[in-house]
């Protein structure tokens, strides 16, 4: 158990350093997942797969719960002077799960965007065919160089800048 401890000991750090250490031994997974893939003919698991990158956070708060929270909450219940250990990985896997509420929160908002404007086209479409059919319903003209293109790579792009900012070292 001690061992284990010292071994993940940067979970217990303060956040940039906890940060820093997670993504450069994520670069070193992602080596060896490129390894498996390209010498062996082998599809990697997720936590060394480069594909999988952007679901950082989400692997260290699965990591902290299941291997790092436990040691060194049992080291803290035995040795009372241990907590700051124990405090330093608590507020590290809230800072990492921070970042996946986060990353989830961005989805489902882009998940809306493109729901309300594909809604809004079937409400336009329908609109007009009503119009057609003799009813008075008004509806406001929308320029369409005014929306923005799901399938254009600008929300792409601006997602694409905002993951490299979670694994800049990979």
């Amino acid at each position: 158990m001690m061992m284990t401890a010292c071994d993940v000991a940067a979970i217990t750090k303060p956040w940039g350093i906890q940060q820093q250490v997670a993504e450069l031994v994520a670069s070193e997974f992602f080596e060896q997942g490129d390894l498996e893939r390209f010498q062996l003919n082998s599809e990697p698991i997720p936590m060394m797969d480069r594909k999988h990158k952007d679901e950082l956070p989400k692997m260290q708060v699965g990591f902290i719960d299941f291997i790092c929270t436990p040691v060194y909450k049992l080291f803290y219940d035995l040795e009372p002077c241990l907590k700051p250990l124990y405090d330093g990985c608590v507020n590290n896997r809230n800072n990492w799960q921070a970042m996946v509420d986060k990353s989830n929160e961005e989805a489902m908002n882009e998940s809306k965007k493109t729901t309300s404007k594909e809604g809004n086209s079937e409400a336009n479409n329908k609109n007009n065919s009503s119009s057609e059919e003799g009813d008075k319903l008004i509806t406001p003209e929308r320029n369409i160089s005014q929306t923005r293109d799901p399938t254009s790579g600008v929300n792409n792009k601006n997602k694409e800048d905002k993951k490299s900012k979670t694994c800049s070292i990979l």
